[in-house]
């Protein structure tokens, strides 16, 4: 704490004369001009305190499934995937399940859920940066919140409210309808319900533009957030085989290959693409 001083210049004038018949000559009169009154610089308020988030036990926390129950589910992309070595963040189901079952202390049910990643200073992130969450969950128009934070692990009682906002879709227009057909299918994928179909992405060797990858993969991922129904076909780099993901427009999005029959992703990675396989 730096002490401020305050210093008063004060100046005399001195005049005298050595006559010895002093004569008295006639001055002006200058009035005096009163000098401001310097004050001690007043303490600057002290701030109150941030309010303290009442804390969860791990053992407190709710013991259900975000497999069971099946909210439409997405996530924040890792904010450093551009760069090698950077610092890990929460995986997008480790944060999703934990707040999970810690919301759900305070909600009924859950039909959307969102890991949101705080913005960092710069990129890439710090590991402290990264190593906090928030993760809200929705009930029609209620919401709740939890804060995660890893190193020190702390998990914060739900509080009402969002504290980030649903993500936005980039676009509000869905597709035509249309049911592709997928070259020796089972019965299942070829009579399954036409949906609004974003398009097929292809290899990266394929030739296919990046911008039509890039509108197939968003066009998508709009379509879950809106809670709209949506089909896209992906054939991945590896495999090489057609692999059919629907979205009905409410709860988690189901991927079949040609034969292997409808599994699930627990959630959505939010960004540019949508992969066989996603971390979440």
């Amino acid at each position: 704490m730096q002490t401020r001083f305050a210093a008063v210049a004060l100046a005399a004038c001195l005049l005298s004369a050595c006559d010895p018949m002093p004569t008295v000559t006639p001055t002006a009169t200058v009035p005096d001009t009163p000098s401001a009154t310097l004050l001690p610089s007043e303490p600057p308020p002290t701030p109150s305190p941030a309010p303290t988030m009442a804390l969860m036990q791990e053992e407190d926390i709710a013991r259900v499934d975000l497999l069971d129950e099946r909210p439409t589910a997405v996530c924040d992309e890792n904010p450093n995937l551009p760069f090698i070595d950077a610092p890990e963040p929460w995986t997008c189901y480790n944060g999703l399940q934990l707040g999970f079952r810690a919301l759900r202390t305070r909600m009924p049910s859950i039909n959307r859920l969102y890991l949101h990643r705080r913005p960092c200073a710069a990129l890439p992130c710090t590991q402290s940066e990264l190593d906090t969450v928030d993760v809200i969950g929705w009930l029609g128009d209620d919401a709740f919140s939890v804060t995660i934070t890893e190193e020190p692990f702390t998990l914060t009682v739900p509080f009402a409210g969002a504290i980030a906002p649903w993500p936005s879709a980039s676009s509000s227009v869905p597709p035509p309808v249309a049911r592709p057909p997928i070259e020796g299918s089972s019965s299942e994928i070829r009579s399954r319900e036409p949906y609004p179909y974003c398009g097929r992405e292809r290899p990266h060797d394929s030739g296919q533009p990046a911008e039509r990858k890039l509108e197939i993969n968003r066009c998508f991922i709009d379509a879950v957030l809106e809670g709209r129904p949506a089909e896209m076909v992906l054939i991945p780099d590896v495999i090489r085989e057609p692999v059919v993901i629907r979205f009905d427009g409410r709860g988690v999005v189901a991927w079949s290959t040609r034969r292997s029959g409808w599994e699930t992703w627990t959630c959505v990675t939010l960004g540019n693409s949508v992969y066989f396989g996603q971390a979440c």
